[in-house]
């Protein structure tokens, strides 16, 4: 089981969500298509981030982004919670 990205991870550069409902400690969920902000220069530029390890827990029909889950352009992994794991 992979811990769950809030908006307090990132993936390489900082992560925001596309929805604000679901929140673990005040931090919302972040989900499939939500934006990883620019951290340097190309490839790290401002891109989205893709729920790619996990299909079986979604908010409102999108998945849900766990430790792993890559950036769709540079690559970079997704850090998470060490105490909310889904999977």
């Amino acid at each position: 089981m992979a811990g769950v990205s809030t908006t307090i991870d990132t993936a390489g550069g900082a992560l925001s969500s596309l929805q604000s409902t679901v929140t673990i400690n005040g931090n919302a969920v972040v989900v499939s298509g939500s934006a990883v902000a620019a951290h340097g220069i190309a490839p790290h530029t401002a891109q989205t981030i893709s729920s790619g390890t996990q299909s079986t827990v979604s908010i409102n029909g999108i998945d849900i982004v766990v430790v792993g889950d890559t950036a769709d352009v540079c690559g970079e992994g997704a850090t998470g919670s060490g105490t909310v794991t889904i999977g």
